[in-house]
């Protein structure tokens, strides 16, 4: 009887569990869907990457810089809570040296420059097989939660119909 009841309060604290760890993911995947909607009006309305890289900061609490196939910045935005100010061209630098050496991969994870507690994750913006861009986002915390990988998944797909527009006119 003893090992019946412990079951079944087993059984109830593991469906809790299952129905917070779901009710979080709706909450996570509303957030999702708001967040696409700001970076598209942001598209949409203002026609630089500002927007995008503020919008993007924000939701990463992080700092946030777009770069062109050249690896020259066309936006970032430096998060206001860091301890240490952005340096893009050393950024730049170690990016592609990073790229000359990782040839083919979609996600370059590499060391801030500046403090050995962050890290940059890099990843292509491309579209139709053409390399058109770099998204730069810096981590204290190399793994991202899927959550997280989905929201870069959307900002790289905004990013490169706004890169690709602007270099067809």
């Amino acid at each position: 009887m003893l090992e019946l009841l412990s079951k079944h309060v087993a059984t109830l604290l593991e469906n809790a569990r299952l129905y917070h760890r779901e009710k979080d993911h709706k909450h996570r995947l509303q957030f999702l869907l708001d967040s696409q909607q700001s970076l598209v009006k942001e598209t949409v309305e203002v026609d630089n990457f500002d927007g995008i890289t503020t919008i993007l900061g924000g939701l990463f609490r992080s700092s946030v810089i777009l770069f062109d196939r050249f690896m020259r910045a066309l936006s970032f935005t430096d998060y206001e809570h860091e301890d240490s100010p952005l340096y893009i061209g050393q950024l730049a630098e170690r990016a592609r040296e990073e790229l000359s050496n990782q040839k083919g991969n979609e996600l370059i994870t590499m060391q801030d420059p500046n403090n050995a507690d962050y890290n940059f994750s890099l990843w292509t913006v491309s579209g139709g097989g053409n390399l058109f861009g770099y998204l730069a986002i810096r981590r204290s915390v190399v793994e991202m939660d899927e959550f997280d990988c989905l929201t870069v998944d959307l900002a790289r797909n905004i990013c490169s119909i706004n890169l690709l527009s602007k270099s067809s006119s």
